[in-house]
C-alpha cells in the first residue's frame, strides 16, 4: 500500500469506476461526494455508446476517447454477466451536414463510425433533416449499473462520505493521494477555468415494445428493455441545475410531432399514444473541456492529485478506459519518484475497438 490513504472525489460514473479500478488493484479508496451516485448527473445519461465526440477524428483527443470507449464497452458488457447490456439499432438524421450535438457529419464518416455509402438521402425533409444512416450500438442500463457499482464498492470495503466538496476538502482529508473526478467544479478547484457546462435533460418512460435509437439534432430517443428514454443530451452553456420547463415542453413536442414522422420515414413502428406515463424527468450538468479531458498527475501542496475530469456528456463512454489510464499513470508516477510499486490486478477491457 502507498503511504497514507487514497480518496476519490466525485461519485458519478467516472468517480465510481476510478474507485472500483483502485479496489481491483488492491487499494482501499474512500469515496467523497456531495451526493449519492443515483442523484449524480451520470444517472441522467441514456447509456448508449455512440462516439459522437466534438473533436476532429484525426485529433489525438478523438483517438484517445475512442480507445477509452473500446475499453469501457469491453468492461461494462461483461459486468455481472452482461445483465445491464444490450445492442440497439440506431438511426442518426443529418441536417445540412450536421449531426446531433452540432457534430459535422463529415467527422462521423471520416472516423469510419458511419459508412458514407449507407447514407440515405430523402426526397423531402423531415423538419429540416434530409439524410439518415443506421448503426448498431451498445446500450447500457445506466441507473442499474450505477447502483451495482456502488453496492460492489461498499461490499469490497469501500467507505463513502457524503459532504460538501470544495478546495478545503482537499486540504482537510487525511489521504495524501486524491483522485479528482468531480463535475463542473473539478477544474476551478485546481486553477483550470476552461470547463464549460453541458446540460442534459430527459424524460424516462416505462419499457415499451419498440427497440430502436434515433438522433435528430438536439433530440435523442432510445427504446430498449431498460426503458424508453427521450432527451436533449448536449446543451452547451446552460449551467443552472435542475430540470427546465422549456426543455420538458420541447421534448414533449418532439415526441408528439417530429418523432412519429421520422420513425415512419425510416420504417420504424412507433405510436406515442401507447407509451406509459412518464416515470421521472432527470437532468444533469456535465463538465466539458474544449481542450480535451484532463487525465494527469500533479503535486498540489502536500497532496498528490490525480485528475480525471472534463469528459463532458461522455462519462459513460470514457468511464472505464479513463479510470484505468488515471490509476496507471498514478502508479507509474509513484514508481518513478519513490520506487514504490502498488499491487496490480488483471484489468479487463484493453483491446482496441475496430470500427
Amino acid at each position: 500500500m502507498v503511504p497514507g490513504e487514497v480518496c476519490v472525489l466525485g461519485a458519478g460514473i467516472i468517480g465510481l469506476l476510478t474507485a472500483r479500478c483502485l479496489q481491483g488493484r488492491g487499494y482501499t479508496p474512500t469515496l467523497i461526494s456531495n451526493t449519492d451516485p443515483r442523484s449524480s448527473s451520470s444517472a441522467a445519461a441514456a447509456g448508449i455508446m455512440l462516439p459522437t465526440f466534438p473533436f476532429h477524428p484525426t485529433s489525438t483527443e478523438f483517438k484517445r476517447r475512442l480507445r477509452w470507449m473500446a475499453d469501457s464497452i469491453s468492461y461494462l458488457s461483461k459486468y455481472r454477466e452482461g445483465q445491464f447490456y444490450t445492442t440497439v439499432r440506431h438511426v442518426e438524421f443529418f441536417r445540412r451536414g450536421v449531426a446531433e450535438g452540432q457534430i459535422p457529419a463529415d467527422w462521423l464518416f471520416q472516423s469510419g463510425i458511419y459508412d458514407r455509402s449507407a447514407l440515405v438521402t430523402l426526397n423531402f425533409d423531415v423538419d429540416g433533416f434530409g439524410e439518415y444512416a443506421w448503426l448498431d450500438v451498445p446500450h447500457f442500463d445506466t441507473v442499474s449499473l450505477l447502483e451495482a457499482f456502488y453496492a460492489d464498492f461498499l461490499e469490497a470495503g469501500g467507505v463513502h462520505l457524503v459532504q460538501t466538496v470544495d478546495r478545503s476538502t482537499v486540504e482537510s482529508v487525511s489521504a495524501s493521494h486524491v483522485f479528482n473526478c468531480l463535475g463542473i467544479n473539478a477544474g476551478s478547484m485546481f486553477g483550470d477555468h476552461t470547463l464549460e457546462p453541458v446540460f442534459g435533460q430527459a424524460i424516462r418512460y416505462p419499457p415499451s415494445r419498440w427497440r430502436f435509437g434515433l438522433g435528430m439534432g438536439d433530440f435523442f430517443v432510445l427504446s430498449s428493455q431498460f426503458g424508453f428514454y427521450l432527451g436533449s443530451p448536449f446543451i452547451r452553456g446552460d449551467g443552472v441545475f435542475g430540470p427546465k420547463r422549456v426543455h420538458y415542453e420541447d421534448l414533449s413536442k418532439f415526441l408528439r410531432t417530429t418523432l412519429p414522422k421520422a420513425a415512419a420515414v425510416v420504417g420504424l413502428e412507433f405510436d406515442g399514444s401507447q407509451l406509459g406515463p412518464p416515470l421521472e424527468t432527470v437532468s444533469g450538468i456535465r463538465p466539458f473541456r474544449p481542450g480535451g479531458a484532463r487525465v494527469e498527475v500533479e503535486r498540489s501542496g502536500s497532496k498528490l492529485v490525480v485528475h480525471n475530469y472534463g469528459h463532458g456528456a461522455h462519462g459513460w463512454a470514457a468511464g472505464w478506459g479513463a479510470a484505468v489510464e488515471a490509476v496507471t499513470k498514478w502508479e507509474g508516477y509513484l514508481h518513478g519518484i519513490q520506487g514504490l510499486k502498488g499491487p496490480r490486478a488483471a484489468i479487463e477491457g484493453t483491446s482496441d475497438w475496430g470500427i
